[in-house]
């Protein structure tokens, strides 16, 4: 898994995002629309849904990934790229500030 350079948190994990979810983000809310864990976690906001027919990894999501040692990580590999390329503005943001925006939301 990849790591950002966060002002809060430093070195950190990250998370993707389509740009509307984003735009979510940077105006301090935690997104609306769809969370898919795939090897990361997507945030892809409802419109970006339908149009990029998200709805079909939603399944890999379901299942979670398998072991990289089992033989259908390939695969589950090349459905998580394609998933993250379809995100043609994606946007990359430290999990633990969307964590932190989470709680928040919930708190509230």
């Amino acid at each position: 898994m990849g790591r950002v350079r966060c002002s809060k948190h430093g070195s950190s994990p990250f998370d993707v995002t389509c740009s509307h979810a984003g735009e979510q983000i940077d105006n301090g809310e935690f997104p609306t629309g769809h969370q898919f864990t795939l090897i990361q976690r997507l945030f892809v906001c409802n419109e970006c849904v339908k149009l990029l027919d998200f709805e079909k990894y939603r399944r890999l999501h379901e299942e979670g990934a398998p072991d990289p040692s089992d033989p259908s990580w390939d695969a589950y590999f090349e459905a998580w790229t394609a998933a993250d390329e379809a995100l043609k503005d994606n946007r990359y943001f430290c999990s633990k500030c969307i964590d932190q925006l989470e709680r928040k939301r919930k708190s509230q």
